[in-house]
């Protein structure tokens, strides 16, 4: 009987045990989620405040060389971006002026319309700027499917630097780094998914109400 009471709580000391590191485990994922939404809720408070960003940052004792950004089609969704360049950080809303958004070409990854913005005098295009550390500015370019050694009419997008307003304060410039569109004749509109992401975007980042009125009204398939 001694015996059978020593191995029933060895059973039960390895299932407390095990309970232990399980629910460690999911704190652990909990406390991971939570940082994650912080980070982004602080720089987006930071971007409010209209912190300036330097264009190198610390890590430890090294500094590393980052980037602007100005994303406004389906980048403005955190996930996304986060996904494509794990370092992105958000620095401020912004005004692309004398442009409007279009849907100039067809994605094949996405079987749909996709956004750039194209010359309009008078519009703007709003969008976030993110702040990257350049390291990760060659798979964002992969995933824009622009490639610097090609020919600017082979790739789908390239990469251009480009002047634009923090805040929509034309006394505040910024110079980033824009993705425009190859443009193709007839591309199809948008799909439902491929607006939603944008309208979600500029919403989570608080763009101008009249601009997330132009949102609202984009054609989908």
């Amino acid at each position: 009987m001694p015996r059978e009471n020593t191995y029933k709580e060895r059973c039960f000391r390895l299932w407390l045990a095990e309970k232990s590191v399980r629910e460690m485990w999911n704190e652990m994922r909990r406390e991971i989620l939570e940082s994650s939404i912080r980070s982004w809720v602080t720089d987006w408070e930071r971007g409010k405040q209209g912190s300036w960003i330097p264009k190198t940052k610390e890590h430890g004792s090294e500094a590393i060389a980052v980037t602007l950004v100005f994303a406004y089609g389906s980048n403005l969704d955190c996930a996304q971006m986060r996904g494509r360049c794990p370092s992105a950080r958000f620095h401020c809303i912004a005004k692309l002026k004398d442009h409007r958004l279009a849907f100039p070409r067809k994605s094949k990854k996405r079987n749909c319309g996709v956004a750039a913005p194209v010359p309009d005098k008078g519009r703007s295009v709003w969008g976030v700027v993110y702040e990257i550390e350049e390291v990760d500015l060659s798979a964002l370019d992969k995933c824009e499917g622009y490639y610097p050694e090609r020919k600017e009419r082979l790739n789908a997008y390239n990469r251009r630097s480009g002047q634009i307003f923090e805040k929509g304060d034309e006394q505040r410039t910024l110079i980033a780094w824009i993705y425009f569109a190859v443009e193709q004749s007839s591309p199809p509109p948008p799909s439902s998914e491929y607006a939603t992401l944008i309208l979600g975007g500029g919403r989570f980042w608080g763009l101008p109400e009249d601009y997330i009125n132009e949102l609202e009204q984009i054609e989908v398939m």
